[in-house]
Formats: C-alpha cells, sequence, structure tokens
C-alpha cells in the first residue's frame, strides 16, 4: 500500500500583530557607545536598537498543512534581516507583506522549539499567504537559508508548539 496524501489546507493567519517599540537598556548603550568610539565609526546608536518591539498578544499562523505557528505574548522580535542596500527592492525590515512572517519567524529561530528548515519554510509559506510574489519570497527565503539561523538539536520548549 502507498502513502496516503496528506489534504493541504489554505493557509491563514489568527489575530493581528500589536506591538510596543523596545528601547535600549543603559548597559546595551554603553556597550554600543565602546563599539563605535572602537571602530571609530559615526553612527547613531540608537540605530542597533531601534528595531525590537515586543508583542502585545499572540499572533499565530496555520500552515498548509495545517500547524499552527504562533508568537506569544512578550515575544522580542526585530523585523526581517534585510541588508539596507536592497531595501528599495525587497522593503524595509518591519514594513511589507513580509512583516506578519518576520514576526513569527523571530520567536522560532530564538527559541530554536523547531528544526530550522521548517521554521525558514513557514516563513516563505507565511510571506506567500500574506501576497508576497513567488519570486521575492524565494529570494528572502534562499537569504535566510544561505545567511539565516541554523541549529542541530532543537527542544519543544513551549507548549502547544
Amino acid at each position: 500500500m502507498g502513502k496516503t496524501k496528506q489534504k493541504l489546507i489554505t493557509p491563514y493567519f489568527i489575530g493581528e500583530v500589536e506591538t510596543r517599540w523596545l528601547h535600549p537598556t543603559p548597559e546595551e548603550i554603553t556597550a554600543y557607545k565602546k563599539l563605535v568610539w572602537w571602530r571609530k565609526l559615526k553612527a547613531n546608536w540608537r540605530g542597533l536598537f531601534s528595531r525590537k518591539m515586543q508583542l502585545l498578544k499572540d499572533f499565530s499562523f496555520v500552515d498548509k498543512h495545517g500547524v499552527k505557528w504562533q508568537a506569544k505574548k512578550g515575544d522580542v522580535v526585530d523585523g526581517s534581516s534585510i541588508p539596507r542596500f536592497l531595501w528599495p527592492v525587497i522593503g524595509s525590515p518591519l514594513v511589507g507583506m513580509h512583516r506578519r512572517a518576520s514576526v513569527l519567524h523571530d520567536p522560532y529561530c530564538v527559541n530554536k522549539s523547531r528544526p530550522h528548515k521548517q521554521v525558514h519554510q513557514m516563513y516563505f509559506d507565511a510571506c506567500r499567504a500574506d501576497g508576497v510574489t513567488k519570486t521575492k519570497a524565494k529570494i528572502m527565503h534562499n537569504g535566510i537559508k544561505l545567511a539565516g539561523p541554523k541549529w542541530k538539536n532543537y527542544t519543544e520548549k513551549r507548549k502547544g508548539i
């Protein structure tokens, strides 16, 4: 007997993304100022921290296999890691149709509660579900596969994941 084919569903999001901006701690400011001085860079120290946001409520995505991916209230996110020179082409880290995918992707990269290949595939699928073109989503997904975080072991740290 052969394998039975799993019925795929239309992916969907549950809830809306609600966040608040986080401000750098005094320790982060001191560390960054030392880094800037050491490299003799002319930079705005807030630039390093300005993308950190905290989720104010749970937000989820159900992929085509019916798997639920959830970003929890309190998780810290910083948007897609898109090099600045690509912003005119791809979009900035927190603006655009990839935003909700990045909000889901970030916590899994920190908690490593699922294999990295699945997490990065979810990012692609969430981008597509939000209307990102297949070409742009593939470019972003390939960027994650090449330069994004990878981990060998994962731990199921969160109940319901």
